[in-house]
């Protein structure tokens, strides 16, 4: 691992695909069900590749060419051995819904002031995790790592990978119920972050107005508590879109304004206010940074059109995140349209969680148009429904709905960003 480490460093950077190689790369021929990535390798190689990680029993003969018996395993153990050349904190976050969104607000927050690098994207699974170490250099002040995962064990393996020394779980909700087993089986999976912290020393930060979030952490000698009598606290809402809050921190209470859209956002600002608190960021730092950070990749994202204001939450979806954004969506009142697709991996789950929706949509009288296999197995008489998306852009091609507030929230395979050009 030392001579692969040593290539590495004299590389310009990790690639796993060919399409996005540039030279002097050290690139990993991954396989995965569909291809085999030392099929790569030659490419590779072409393309100005300094070095070639791949399977054993290639035939090509190459000085830049390692070979090992598992390439994802060397990906993996090349990112930890990096990792322990870090001098500076890492902060790993997990959690059911708000990940990317409380990660980049505390980047955000602590690029006022440090040096910071934090997961790109949705990089939080058992490759994009190393990749994202791999890309972080060594004179950083923090670095943020977000982990994902849809089964027990993978927050574990990912806290061996990535060694995080402060921890923040966002919530634990109705995610990934199909894997985890149900909501046990989620926390479970989601505590193993906390697990990792309180076995090597590490720090969390728990909101207390969270009791499942305070008992995950029991076990913990070092927390940082926050919310509910504990700075930073909210005081007062003054707002809920484009959400403005009163919040009292160490050095007062201040006026925080941001562009986000719904109370449901709120943990995620006062998690990146005490981190800041923590790395002592100047409080105006703090406010500057959260009122600037915009939404993006169809998370949240306000999209204002000719004839409608549409809130584009299309990236994916559970029954918890669902259950917040229709809660928002019920102070627009009338000019409220919901247009929600199926949500996935829900299993045996996935019948009661739909029709639990429904249900909702119907006690409060909600105007929605439902689209997916899912939401048709439901008892959804009087609501409109479309197996397809395809068949609900139809319907609004024929009726386009004007002067609306429309949420657009579903899993990312139904694909609903596909109807805004209709809005």
């Amino acid at each position: 691992m030392q001579d692969i480490y040593k290539r590495f460093l004299s590389s310009t950077g990790i690639c796993t695909d060919t399409r996005k190689i540039e030279e002097g790369n050290f690139f990993v021929a991954l396989s995965g069900a569909n291809f085999d990535g030392n099929s790569f390798v030659e490419e590779a190689l072409a393309k100005g590749a300094a070095y070639v990680l791949c399977r054993k029993g290639i035939e090509i003969t190459d000085k830049r060419i390692i070979t090992v018996d598992d390439t994802l395993l060397s990906l993996q153990n090349l990112a930890k051995h990096h990792r322990k050349q870090f001098q500076f904190p890492l902060i790993g976050i997990t959690g059911s819904n708000g990940k990317t969104t409380s990660k980049e607000l505390i980047r955000d927050v602590l690029a006022s002031e440090l040096q910071v690098a934090a997961t790109q994207g949705n990089f939080n699974n058992h490759i994009g995790v190393p990749l994202t170490l791999l890309s972080f250099p060594l004179n950083l002040d923090v670095g943020i790592i977000e982990m994902g995962a849809n089964h027990q064990g993978e927050i574990g393996m990912l806290c061996q990978i990535a060694q995080p020394d402060y921890g923040y779980i966002t919530n634990i909700g109705k995610a990934h119920l199909e894997g985890f087993g149900g909501l046990d089986g989620v926390r479970k999976g989601k505590k193993e972050l906390f697990d990792f912290l309180a076995e090597n020393g590490g720090t969390a930060f728990v909101p207390t107005i969270d009791p499942v979030l305070v008992e995950c952490a029991e076990d913990i000698e070092h927390i940082i508590r926050f919310g509910k009598l504990l700075p930073p606290r909210i005081v007062n809402i003054a707002k809920q879109k484009d959400l403005q809050l009163e919040i009292e921190t160490s050095t007062g209470v201040h006026e925080f304004t941001t562009q986000l859209e719904g109370e449901y956002n709120k943990n995620n600002i006062l998690i990146a206010i005490a981190i800041g608190m923590h790395f002592e960021i100047d409080v105006e730092n703090i406010k500057k940074a959260i009122a600037s950070y915009t939404p993006e990749n169809n998370r949240s994202q306000w999209y204002i059109s000719p004839r409608n204001k549409v809130i584009m939450d299309a990236y994916n979806a559970n029954p918890s995140s669902m259950a917040f954004a229709l809660e928002n969506l019920k102070q627009y009142g009338k000019e409220g349209l919901a247009i929600l697709g199926d949500m996935f991996e829900m299993g045996d789950y996935s019948l009661r969680e739909h029709q639990a929706l429904v249900n909702y949509i119907r006690e409060h009288d909600l105007d929605c148009i439902l689209i997916g296999k899912h939401f048709g197995e439901t008892h959804h008489n009087g609501l409109k429904h479309y197996s397809t998306t395809e068949e609900a852009r139809k319907h609004l091609q024929l009726n386009p709905p004007t002067e609306r507030i429309i949420l657009l929230k579903g899993s990312r395979g139904i694909a609903l960003e596909t109807l805004k050009d209709l809005l």
